[in-house]
């Protein structure tokens, strides 16, 4: 690693803001993994030997770095920068990094689906809650997915007394 980025990456490590990202997000990086976060910035600026990268803006964006590394890990920073080195011509803003590892990391998909009449009605009109009585545990499968289809046939089974559709 060059001496000003490190010794810029040291000032940044014991700064007290780095300890209090640790504190505040329950997670923090070990000794190994900072420096890795500083290779991996000193590796990332060389990439862009055209691009003059003041130590400034080293000191500015490092936390950022940090931040994101704690957040996703250092291996999905690496996978981030290695998309970014493919897409771009410019040394990675910690905005654009965000924007690789939210794009790397699967996210669980979070769907509501009402379950009854009345919770459609109250979302979606009573006109819309008397189609759903004619909605079959298939339809719901169809256009929700098998484990909404379940929990529907579940709920017409106990409003039916055992009779799902």
């Amino acid at each position: 690693m060059a001496e000003g980025m490190e010794l810029a990456l040291d000032r940044i490590l014991r700064a007290p803001e780095t300890n209090s990202l640790a504190q505040t997000s329950g997670k923090s990086l070990t000794r190994l993994e900072l420096q890795q976060v500083g290779i991996l910035m000193e590796q990332t600026k060389n990439s862009y030997p055209a691009q003059e990268i003041p130590e400034e803006t080293v000191e500015m964006w490092a936390p950022a770095w940090i931040a994101l590394s704690t957040l996703y890990g250092i291996s999905a920073m690496k996978k981030a920068l290695q998309r970014h080195m493919l897409a771009s011509r410019f040394f990675p803003l910690p905005s654009e990094l965000r924007e690789h590892l939210d794009a790397l990391t699967p996210r669980q998909s979070t769907v509501y689906v009402p379950q009854t009449r009345r919770e459609v009605a109250k979302l979606c009109g009573s006109k819309v809650a008397e189609s759903m009585s004619e909605m079959t545990v298939e339809d719901v499968e169809k256009h929700y997915g098998a484990e909404s289809a379940k929990r529907y046939k579940a709920k017409l089974d106990t409003e039916r007394g055992g009779n799902g559709r």
